[in-house]
């Protein structure tokens, strides 16, 4: 981890052995760490973003509030937590990320942001571009209005996995949909894996019977929990 990804102070680059206040935070519900930068949530649905920038992830444009590139390489840093300001007005209560790819949604709107590096497809929208400000994922849009929406994301360095759940129905109503690259059989897809999936697919057939609860990512593989307490991997 670039130690700019702890930010203890403004260009501060200490490495530091035990744990210490963060004072420029406060009223933070949720905080999660990609490979050299973080995202966190405040009190008030604010989306604040420092580290490592070279990909888009923090979903802070790449001339504000970043440094020039550092001396051997082109990693734009952002020293302190700040907002990502196109997310002020949309209600986000959860985030995730991963190496460099980053998402936000809203529970109360259903809607879903991705951003970040888009190789692989992973961050969902039908290509491999990146994305250095936060965009709508217009197929999770679409699935709110037919009363699917979405309860988890979760990232690995090159796929991404969303749970979508019936919001009529209380039980066995949720949707394990994923993305990204499938060819180290992260995704769980039969047959051809040599294809990335470049935008979220349902999968098929439904292992769970609605069942899913939890899902995680890392590196190249993925795990579920169900409602019932099982463990897939």
């Amino acid at each position: 981890m670039n130690s700019t990804t702890l930010s203890y102070a403004p260009k501060s680059k200490d490495k530091v052995s035990h744990p210490k206040l963060l004072e420029s935070l406060a009223n933070i519900t949720n905080i999660i760490c990609g490979r050299d930068h973080c995202l966190a949530i405040t009190s008030w649905n604010e989306v604040l973003a420092w580290g490592n920038n070279d990909k888009g992830q923090l979903g802070i444009p790449l001339n504000q509030d970043c440094d020039t590139p550092r001396s051997g390489g082109d990693m734009y840093l952002v020293y302190t937590p700040t907002p990502v300001d196109s997310l002020s007005d949309k209600k986000i209560d959860n985030i995730a990320t991963a190496t460099d790819h980053s998402f936000a949604w809203s529970s109360e709107t259903g809607e879903a942001y991705a951003w970040g590096s888009g190789a692989y497809g992973k961050l969902g929208f039908g290509y491999s571009q990146d994305y250095s400000e936060p965009s709508l994922l217009d197929c999770f849009k679409e699935a709110s209005s037919v009363g699917m929406r979405v309860s988890q994301i979760v990232c690995g360095d090159e796929h991404s996995l969303a749970i979508l759940e019936n919001i009529e129905e209380k039980e066995n109503s949720h949707k394990l949909f994923v993305w990204g690259c499938a060819k180290s059989w992260q995704l769980g897809l039969e047959g051809d894996v040599s294809e990335d999936v470049l935008e979220p697919h349902a999968l098929e057939p439904d292992y769970w019977d609605g069942k899913i609860r939890y899902i995680g990512a890392c590196n190249n593989y993925s795990c579920a929990v169900t409602t019932d307490g099982e463990v897939c991997i």
